[in-house]
């Protein structure tokens, strides 16, 4: 067998592992979520965990299979993904603010609607977001960001944590506001939480993500003005 041949194979192997792990992920959230709608302490931040591995890594999966396929230094991969982790897994402490702790986890229904006045506000200024400059800019570092390992790829950890620090914050930036929405509408919803994940992936990897970024920010607006004005006739 060619070296090019075991190379391939090794990339199929590894995918497909990081593919089951996704599977996994999602399995364990839907058995979480269906044996409790209360979630605090330890149970938020496994919860949040399998979000992470479930939701964004789908999307950012071209990125790390290039760094797998880049080098073969354990040192140099944990400090690519370890500011990816440790920027994501900071971004919980909206689960302990009490306004988005109470509400993502009674707002799991459809027929939990219509929409407080806050998670309205959240959805149009999701919406707005995907318009602005900041948005625009990380997207297409997240885009890039294949290209970006390639060029400046130095094997030293330093040079790596450099680099997935960059690569962490340009995923926040960019998909910030949608987990937002999943913050407030409600952690508890599966479809919402897949329709995310799918947002988010085709964002990065479609080659009209960038058009498509800016459709969702239409999407959001609507359905956020649409509860903002008719919540009040249903509620006559």
């Amino acid at each position: 067998m060619t070296q090019a041949h075991r190379f391939d194979l090794t990339a199929f192997a590894w995918s497909s592992f990081v593919w089951i792990g996704i599977g996994f992920a999602w399995i364990g959230l839907l058995t979480l979520h269906s044996i409790t709608h209360h979630f605090d302490g330890l149970l938020l931040l496994l919860d949040w965990q399998l979000m992470l591995v479930a939701m964004m890594l789908p999307s950012a999966l071209p990125v790390f299979r290039s760094l797998m396929q880049l080098t073969s230094r354990s040192i140099d991969r944990i400090a690519f993904v370890f500011p990816y982790w440790l920027i994501w897994s900071s971004f919980a402490i909206f689960l302990f603010w009490k306004p988005f702790a109470h509400h993502s986890h009674s707002m799991n229904r459809i027929h939990a609607l219509p929409l407080s006045l806050w998670q309205e506000i959240v959805l149009i200024g999701a919406g707005i977001f995907q318009f602005t400059p900041l948005k625009q800019a990380c997207l297409e570092g997240c885009r890039s960001a294949v290209a970006m390992l390639l060029t400046y790829y130095n094997p030293d950890a330093f040079s790596m944590l450099h680099l997935g620090t960059r690569y962490a914050l340009n995923c926040l930036g960019c998909c910030w506001a949608l987990m937002l929405v999943m913050l407030a509408v409600g952690m508890n919803n599966s479809a919402l939480m897949a329709g995310l994940a799918l947002v988010m992936m085709i964002e990065r990897q479609w080659q009209y993500g960038k058009l498509f970024s800016l459709l969702v920010g239409v999407l959001l607006i609507s359905v956020g003005a649409g509860f903002l004005f008719i919540a009040p006739i249903l509620l006559i």
